[in-house]
């Protein structure tokens, strides 16, 4: 399938889940991105926070039909594989363009305005052309309302497009107030391989709800001894997060 048939197809799969009307497709989608964000978060968190992921993908899952359970998880994971394939093979910003046609945003406070494709790919462009002499080893990005992630992800393909690694050679520390725009930042970071940390914050207040280490970000933090030296202050002994061990089974 190219980007509009996996664009047609989610949102086919979307529609099938609102029981004939009965539930909203922002609640279902919201359903998809919390479930899915615990499922591949859970692995590279520390121990007592994979259980909080597991308890809550575990009410995710009470919370389907009744009387066709396996359908809607099974629809749900055909969602995921979906969403995942365009964002791994596109390098694009499969979730927030389906956010954006279903008019979600005008159901969030108000309005919410994601940044056009062509200005985010203009803004990385200027961002990443002169890297800092010398270079780190690793080059560090902060997002501080990254709605879907599409500024994050076009810095990444502009990274990639001078040569250079994403998995191995950037982290990025990415932030948004609403929880949808986290996990949808996140699914999309750990699906193109992005290492970092993607939290559920209020940036200005610096009030955080939730955060989670994404697959490559865990790796990466266990093989620099420069960022973790790097985030903890240049010193300190240990990061402002825990170095969890990367699984070592696939995690899409």
């Amino acid at each position: 399938m190219n980007r509009a048939e996996r664009l047609s197809r989610f949102r086919a799969l979307l529609g099938s889940l609102t029981e004939g009307g009965a539930v909203r497709r922002w609640e279902v989608f919201g359903r998809f991105c919390e479930a899915a964000y615990c499922s591949v978060a859970k692995p590279c968190q520390r121990e007592d926070r994979a259980e909080k992921l597991e308890e809550r993908y575990m009410k995710i899952v009470a919370s389907f039909g009744k009387e066709h359970p396996k359908d809607e998880m099974h629809c749900m994971s055909e969602m995921m594989a979906v969403a995942v394939q365009s964002v791994a093979e596109d390098r694009c910003d499969f979730l927030g363009e389906v956010y954006e046609l279903e008019g979600f945003c005008d159901e969030k406070f108000g309005a919410q305005f994601f940044t056009p494709e062509p200005v985010a790919e203009a803004m990385a462009a200027v961002m990443m052309a002169v890297p800092p002499n010398p270079e780190p080893p690793v080059t560090t990005l902060m997002e501080p309302a990254g709605g879907s992630g599409r500024m994050v992800l076009a810095a990444v393909r502009e990274f990639e497009r001078e040569g250079r690694g994403a998995s191995a050679g950037m982290w990025v520390d990415a932030a948004d107030l609403d929880v949808v725009c986290q996990q949808m930042t996140y699914l999309q970071m750990a699906a193109m391989g992005v290492p970092g940390v993607v939290r559920h914050m209020n940036s200005l207040s610096q009030e955080t709800y939730d955060w989670a280490v994404t697959p490559s970000g865990a790796r990466l933090l266990n093989e620099s001894e420069w960022l973790r030296n790097h985030l903890s202050g240049k010193g300190d002994d240990e990061p402002p997060m825990p170095r969890p061990e990367p699984s070592q089974s696939s995690l899409f």
